[in-house]
């Protein structure tokens, strides 16, 4: 078992930051006995105290974060000042502009789909863009891996949890109607009674190392 210490950020509030040394196999248990500590993804060099960035973060996760990020090139740039020589990054993130809920009316499903990833996310399509351009904020991939996150028929959870969660902020942004809304979500629960179901976005992790400086060696 190898210990590091890691910096984690996680979902909207794209401040959170936890703090401590944890084993590389057990990262659960390190997020649920680590003291929590709030600031600004963007400038973590300013959130964090001195005793805290004096040796550098072994590990970096960014769970969910970037897709919530104002500007996710910054807040890359912001972990790879923080980060110790060699240290790992950790990005787990949906492509959210792929995300799509079956619907009998094309038109609504369509227009519920992109209200949903409007209300919800700054940079549904992050997830895209970093391969491309990562390497310019300090980091350079090394691994990835997909998966598909799909409920079809009578088994729903995830999916009917998030509907329930983020409809109301597609009412409340008045992207659409509020009777639309509305009934979208009665006919998401008839189709989970009825076995007709269905909901899916893939989900990504990316696995960079914090690149060399040429100036240090």
């Amino acid at each position: 078992h190898t210990h590091a210490r890691a910096c984690v950020g996680h979902g909207k509030a794209e401040y959170v930051c936890h703090l401590g040394s944890f084993d590389l196999c057990s990262l659960s248990s390190f997020l649920s006995l680590s003291p929590l500590v709030q600031g600004d993804a963007h400038d973590l060099q300013t959130s964090l105290t001195n005793a805290d960035l004096k040796d550098g973060f072994d590990v970096v996760v960014m769970h969910t974060l970037l897709s919530h990020a104002t500007h996710p090139k910054t807040v890359l740039r912001s972990a790879a000042e923080v980060a110790g020589s060699g240290a790992l990054l950790f990005v787990m993130d949906g492509d959210y502009e792929g995300l799509s809920f079956g619907h009998s009316e094309k038109w609504i499903g369509r227009q519920m789909d992109q209200a949903l990833v409007e209300a919800t996310f700054k940079r549904p399509d992050i997830i895209r863009h970093l391969v491309a351009n990562i390497d310019r904020c300090g980091w350079s991939i090394k691994d990835s891996k997909v998966e598909c996150v799909a409920e079809i028929g009578k088994h729903a959870s995830y999916w009917s949890s998030f509907a329930e969660c983020y409809a109301p902020r597609v009412k409340a942004s008045g992207l659409l109607d509020a009777d639309i809304v509305d009934q979208w979500l009665v006919d998401q629960a008839e189709n989970i009674d009825e076995g007709k179901f269905f909901a899916s976005c893939n989900y990504y992790t990316l696995v960079a190392q914090k690149q060399v400086n040429e100036n240090s060696k």
